[in-house]
């Protein structure tokens, strides 16, 4: 099984789209004035009017009142992103932060009150992670070299990673690629 999309169910639908062009740079395919998705590189965010829910049954969602959820986007550097969005959101709750998990995270909501996480992993923890759900995800050697090349780069003043971290070895038959080990 494979999550492929969340949908996010608005009253607003072309500001909340217009919203989420903005702070993921990403264009959405509109499929009627109800329906849009923006497709990023692992999953698509949906958003869809309150007409939309009225083919599934009556009062099955009260739109702009999410408690409980937050999307989250693996972003190459927070804090560049922090600085290429601050201006377009009204409500940040975190700015960049480095948490205990070892991602460094700015946590803000979006025009229908939804939390949002952009997110960097930058400790060797995180990035160890972050390079295992790659490879599960079927990514090549060169797709995981350039996103590990993104993960280190913010966090090289940061920590200094002990030689011993980095060996080659070759994924795929197709070169060879760095990856952090034991």
């Amino acid at each position: 099984m494979k999550l492929t999309s969340l949908r996010i169910i608005t009253a607003n639908i072309k500001t909340l789209v217009r919203f989420f062009e903005q702070v993921t740079g990403s264009s959405a395919q509109w499929y009627t004035d109800d329906f849009a998705e923006l497709v990023t590189g692992t999953a698509t965010l949906a958003i869809g009017s309150t007409r939309t829910m009225s083919l599934f049954g009556e009062n099955l969602i009260t739109p702009a009142s999410n408690n409980s959820v937050i999307i989250e986007f693996r972003v190459a550097n927070v804090d560049e992103e922090f600085e290429r969005i601050k201006d377009l959101i009204d409500n940040i709750v975190q700015e960049p932060t480095t948490m205990p998990w070892g991602n460094r995270s700015l946590l803000f909501r979006d025009p229908d009150g939804n939390l949002i996480n952009f997110f960097t992993p930058v400790t060797v923890d995180a990035i160890k992670n972050s390079i295992k759900f790659l490879v599960q995800a079927g990514s090549n050697s060169k797709q995981i070299v350039e996103q590990l090349k993104k993960r280190i780069q913010p966090v090289v003043s940061l920590i200094t990673l002990p030689s011993k971290m980095y060996k080659q070895k070759s994924l795929t038959g197709h070169g060879k690629a760095f990856y952090i080990g034991s």
